[in-house]
């Protein structure tokens, strides 16, 4: 880990993004197997204009605005469960079954780190100086690499399925069993809960406006709270499926959340209606992402395949299908 240490220290702030990529697994007797090649998580830089996907067989995909393949390599990470940019678009950051977090080059994703961990990572994230995950027993740990220090903590013993940061560097949100946890990672401490969910929780998410946090689960609900207070504000009534991903837009106004039917859903930002109902694929949708300005989004299944959509007309703009790439 020394090369990451040395390598990073003098990142500079990028645009800070909200957004998500987010990755299911109960264990890896549970990870969903396709006869195709499926897709765990895909996600657009600060810019747009790059989209890093993970898929089920440990490979990782540089993607332009088109689905046009500029680069892939496989992590050898076994089932690559995460593909998030830095916050200063610089590396992008893999985990997997393999107890690792991998940092890649975003531009030629050659291999500039690599964290073991004794757990399997079903997401990371990476701000400036912090880079982190979460997974199997409610495992979840975040290294400093300009301090050169390391904060882990078990939450539910379910597991962790979902992090992403609410304060670069800062303070972390993190979905785990039941709940939803927001950790302050320089102090160390879980600093509120959310709950009100009876099943697994796959997705959390803070609003943009960081007032707000969104969660999804197993028990098929969406759910809203006060980030600060923790207060339950709003609830879906029960979709049609397991609540795989769900987020704000670029600007609060909606809603969207995949479910393990291949729908995605698109409602107020209170939850009260559904604006819009999408069947995006036949299997389940374990990752979407809207681009910076909220314009299009890409949706990716454990299935196989993936899709860019335009977010005012919802026609599928771009496509891979698996055997694609």
């Amino acid at each position: 880990m020394k090369t990451i240490q040395t390598k990073y220290l003098l990142l500079i702030i990028g645009v800070i993004i909200v957004a998500l990529a987010n990755c299911k697994r109960k264990s890896t007797q549970n990870i969903y197997y396709s006869k195709t090649e499926g897709v765990h998580a895909a996600f657009y830089n600060s810019f747009g204009d790059r989209i890093a996907v993970s898929t089920t067989q440990g490979n990782l995909l540089l993607l332009d605005t088109q689905l046009n393949i500029i680069k892939k390599i496989n992590t050898k990470q076994g089932n690559a469960t995460s593909s998030f940019f830095s916050l200063n678009d610089s590396f992008i950051i893999t985990g997997g079954i393999d107890k690792s977090l991998c940092i890649w080059d975003s531009k030629t994703l050659e291999r500039r780190g690599r964290y073991v961990t004794d757990f399997y990572l079903y997401a990371s994230i990476y701000g400036v100086q912090t880079f982190g995950g979460s997974g199997t027993e409610g495992r979840f740990i975040m290294y400093n690499h300009a301090l050169k220090d390391t904060f882990s903590t078990t939450l539910e013993k379910e597991g962790a399925y979902h992090l992403y940061y609410c304060i670069p560097d800062s303070v972390v949100v993190v979905g785990s069993g039941h709940k939803g946890f927001q950790i302050d990672i320089c102090n160390k401490k879980i600093v509120n809960e959310y709950l009100s969910h009876t099943g697994q929780v796959y997705c959390i998410m803070p609003s943009n406006s960081l007032e707000f946090v969104v969660s999804g689960a197993a028990d098929s609900t969406v759910k809203i709270f006060n980030r600060n207070s923790g207060e339950l504000l709003s609830s879906s009534d029960k979709l049609d499926g397991e609540v795989y991903v769900c987020c704000f837009n670029h600007n609060d106004s909606i809603v969207a959340a995949s479910t393990s039917s291949g729908y995605i859903y698109l409602f107020d930002n209170q939850l009260k209606h559904i604006k819009k109902k999408v069947k995006a694929f036949e299997t389940l949708i374990n990752g979407f992402h809207y681009s910076p300005d909220g314009s299009r989004m890409v949706a990716v299944s454990e299935g196989g395949g993936m899709k860019i959509y335009s977010t005012k007309t919802w026609q599928v703009l771009y496509e891979l299908k698996s055997g694609d790439y």
